[in-house]
């Protein structure tokens, strides 16, 4: 096999194994895939043209910030990493495949996530896991949750499923024990089913669903009262505070990108448990980068959500959105969209929701008109 050859068909796989290892939080593997690919020249990574202006300033910017950290190496390969996982999952064309192949391969992932978090308790496990920690694998669940309620109902014989689907992935996710997996679940629904009354009925079942296992399982009644208790969050609004005041002492550039936990370390206390990040995707960019950085992040995130909105007519599109809408919610509460396992998920969303609206562009366009595709 030539070279040029072996090339194009990682670039294929790399794809195949990030969506099929999606809801067990292996896409990362499938990124590494594709990075060989691209090596090989088996694909050209290129953003997208409504991203360029946006991916060029944030790529600018994060190099700057990396100067002005504490430790630049850390700050500079951290900030690379994730333009470059970004730059990748948004090089979506004709030669990537079919969002319905991928769609495919991710159910069945779904399935075997699925069976992993309900063999947890078996493995003396108090929170399920897949290839990443728990609260990762509460986001995959639900990512993998958006993307199967997709596949079933993109053909009308695979219909009748997605309720089954839909309590197996819910179970799912509350063995997680993921607070902010939970929301992020609920999150999909509801944007799944935008304008049904199935909408309604999908989150009533899962409360009850949850309330009956709660009744038999206190850790997860205490687990789902600490969600609206201030008392049980005083460790997360702790951070908070800090991250803020870091936020005001660092407000150009930053801290730098993965210098979060050693700079933390100077506003806590001596004994405290160690933080090694801010809980929150939101105040997490606008420490390490800077407002400026944060301000180009939060633009990147609604060009992304505002192309899935323009696609949601269509069933992949209404998949496309709820998962990225609840990654979003999610990302108040934690920042596992940052590291390559989750984070390729997410941003090969966004990559397939601009590469999507752009056709439906061109579609609509007159035909002398062209656009690059």
């Amino acid at each position: 096999m030539k070279r040029e050859d072996l090339a194009r068909n990682l670039w294929r796989w790399g794809w195949y194994i990030s969506f099929a290892l999606l809801a067990l939080g292996g896409s990362g593997l499938g990124l590494l895939i594709l990075w060989v690919s691209a090596l090989l020249g088996g694909h050209k990574l290129r953003w997208p043209e409504g991203i360029r202006p946006i991916m060029l300033f944030l790529g600018v910017w994060m190099t700057l910030s990396s100067f002005f950290a504490k430790a630049p190496l850390v700050a500079l390969s951290a900030s690379l990493g994730s333009w470059l996982m970004i730059l990748t999952a948004f090089s979506v064309d004709e030669e990537t495949p079919a969002f319905g192949e991928l769609l495919q391969f991710c159910f069945y992932g779904c399935i075997a996530a699925a069976l992993v978090a309900y063999s947890a308790p078996l493995r003396g496990l108090p929170r399920a896991a897949g290839f990443v920690g728990v609260n990762g694998f509460g986001t995959t669940i639900f990512l993998g949750t958006a993307l199967g309620l997709t596949y079933l109902n993109s053909k009308p014989e695979y219909k009748s499923w997605q309720w089954p689907f839909l309590l197996l992935m819910g179970l799912a996710e509350l063995f997680t024990f993921s607070r902010g997996g939970w929301l992020g679940f609920l999150t999909v629904c509801g944007v799944f089913y935008l304008r049904e009354r199935r909408a309604i009925a999908a989150i009533l079942v899962l409360l009850v669903l949850f309330g009956a296992l709660a009744m038999q399982w206190p850790s997860l009644a205490q687990r789902g009262k600490s969600i609206v208790s201030l008392a049980a969050n005083q460790d997360r609004v702790r951070i908070y505070k800090r991250t803020l005041t870091m936020i005001k002492r660092y407000p150009l550039f930053g801290v730098g990108a993965g210098n979060f936990a050693s700079t933390y370390k100077e506003y806590s206390r001596s004994g405290e448990e160690f933080i090694t990040h801010a809980h929150n995707i939101y105040l997490s960019t606008m420490v390490e980068l800077g407002i400026p950085g944060g301000i180009l992040f939060l633009l990147l995130l609604a060009k992304m959500v505002a192309c899935a909105w323009r696609i949601k007519d269509s069933t992949v599109g209404r998949g496309i959105l709820a998962g990225l809408l609840g990654c979003l919610v999610h990302g108040f509460f934690d920042i596992t969209i940052f590291g390559i396992h989750v984070g390729m998920a997410f941003w090969a969303l966004g990559g397939f929701a601009i590469y999507k609206e752009r056709r439906l562009l061109a579609e609509k366009l007159p035909e002398t008109t062209s656009l690059p595709l």
